[in-house]
């Protein structure tokens, strides 16, 4: 499903003729890939426990 959407993104920057270059596409696929990662581990996190989401911010304020 993600190459597929990948493909219709590259097709995308030779349609429009310059206004979508291919930077562009790469931005837009890692960044959707880096916010669905981020919700992926955010929802396996919040079914461990409340304390594995807290866990970071507990660790960062103890090294002060």
């Amino acid at each position: 499903m993600v190459y597929f959407l990948v493909i219709l993104l590259l097709l995308h920057t030779v349609w429009s003729r310059n206004r979508f270059s291919f930077d562009d596409a790469g931005m837009l696929t890692l960044g959707v890939l880096y916010i669905g990662m981020g919700f992926n581990y955010f929802t396996a996190a919040k079914g461990v426990s409340v304390y594995m989401l807290l866990f970071p911010d507990v660790h960062c304020l103890a090294d002060r």
